[in-house]
């Protein structure tokens, strides 16, 4: 069966069998729930409930999302950025164009900073569907939304990659771990290689037989027809982004790459949304349009807070990994290649019921110490192998889809068939190279 067609199957097939993200998310709780009741009891279970949900760090977390979210919407609502995404989204003059230009942007985005791949990933993906409605031609919109997703698929092995980051100070995991022996190792390097060939080519086979529509030619933005702006407005737009712009830059100065943190990005956002736009009022108007993007994140993170506490406390999930390292033993390959295989696919199930990177190593990572301290094998290895799980079934975990659906307009059933399609076909990239190196 030909790739394209193939896709056309899996697309249809997701939008007819894929719930609506919710959906998923209070299945899990209540799998997550069951699990913790099985082994804590009902009133344990309940306040670990509670406690996940009102965690103060998390909630922190999840505020940062919802203002990036917000901010990149913000952002790309100034007339400076539209313009420049809209002259890149001219460039394609078919779906297949589209889709892996989408894929290749959003990939280089992601592996600079997750959050960068995941908001611009999108913006692009929704200016595509602009451009080409304006020019009255057939696109796939769904197609094109799933590239803008990409991101998330290569962003662990990127600069922003929890793992690798963690691991580069001294700390729970033993010794520090250079990031050149991570991130820049010569696994990572060839591996990411391979993704950004395959995933663009990917996207462009498949835009070979997807099904186009004709879109309807979006409304002008409140922006273009927004009165213009006082001396005052644009002043306070320049008393609040100066001192921003600064800490931004001192940060480059003192950590250089290491910089660009979920912080820093919300930084910039802010800061540049407030100068392009030319002052506050404008800012403010299209912040407001944004707020309603992170409703899907405002309402469903808590819940998946809870999910965390609960696999957390009842243990299920570090008995899993445990038990699929143990099985390294008996695996026809090398010690070690067989220990970072197995944590790569332990890390590809937990994700599922935790889609964090950072919650997900702090379950997982005291099993794949032990592993390596029993089987002597390359912490480093494992730490890019457990990377390589977690970022893999993003692809059918709709918690970091939100942001993407909410800028696209579409739904999780329409955009995961293809990314399903896509985590096959980086799923033996990433075994065969952990094998290899």
């Amino acid at each position: 069966m030909r790739i394209a067609s193939l896709g056309a199957r899996f697309a249809r097939t997701a939008e007819r069998v894929i719930p609506d993200p919710l959906a998923i998310a209070v299945g899990l709780f209540v799998v997550a729930l069951a699990l913790a009741v099985i082994r804590l009891g009902l009133e344990a279970a309940i306040a670990t409930v509670l406690r996940g949900m009102l965690e103060p760090s998390l909630l922190a977390f999840g505020f940062q999302m919802a203002l990036i979210l917000v901010g990149g919407h913000a952002l790309a609502e100034a007339r400076a950025v539209r313009r420049a995404l809209a002259w890149v989204a001219s460039l394609p003059r078919t779906t297949s164009q589209a889709a892996a230009l989408v894929a290749l942007s959003s990939t280089v985005l992601g592996l600079l900073n997750w959050g960068l791949g995941l908001v611009g990933g999108a913006l692009l993906a929704r200016e595509v569907r602009v451009s080409f409605a304006k020019r009255g031609a057939p696109l796939s919109v769904s197609l094109v939304s799933a590239a803008g997703f990409m991101g998330l698929l290569v962003w662990h092995g990127g600069l922003s990659g929890s793992a690798p980051l963690k691991v580069a100070s001294a700390g729970s995991f033993g010794d520090a771990i250079p990031v050149s022996s991570t991130i820049f190792s010569p696994m990572n390097v060839v591996i990411t290689l391979a993704l950004l060939v395959a995933l663009p080519a990917l996207f462009f086979a498949l835009g070979a037989s997807s099904e186009d529509e004709r879109v309807p030619e979006p409304v002008e933005a409140a922006d273009d027809v927004a009165p213009t702006e006082g001396v005052a407005s644009r002043a306070l737009a320049i008393v609040l982004a100066l001192p921003l712009f600064a800490s931004i830059a001192l940060s480059v100065v003192e950590r250089g790459p290491a910089a660009v943190t979920l912080d820093f990005v919300i930084l910039l956002f802010f800061a540049a949304g407030l100068v392009l736009h030319g002052g506050v009022l404008s800012y403010q108007r299209a912040f407001t349009s944004g707020v309603e993007s992170a409703t899907g994140v405002l309402l469903q993170f808590p819940i998946y807070f809870a999910v965390l506490a609960l696999v957390q406390a009842s243990g299920a999930l570090t008995s899993l990994a445990t038990a699929m390292v143990a099985a390294s033993h008996h695996l026809p390959l090398a010690v070690d290649d067989a220990a970072a295989l197995l944590t790569f696919y332990s890390a590809a199930i937990i994700n599922v019921l935790v889609p964090s990177g950072g919650g997900q190593w702090v379950l997982q990572s005291p099993v794949m110490l032990e592993t390596a301290t029993t089987l002597d094998v390359a912490r480093a290895k494992l730490v890019m192998a457990f990377a390589y799980g977690d970022e893999l079934t993003n692809m059918l975990q709709p918690f970091w889809a939100l942001p993407l659906l909410a800028i696209t307009g579409q739904r999780a059933g329409q955009v995961m068939g293809y990314t399903v399609l896509a985590m096959l076909v980086a799923l033996p990239i990433m075994s065969i190279g952990i094998v290899l190196f």
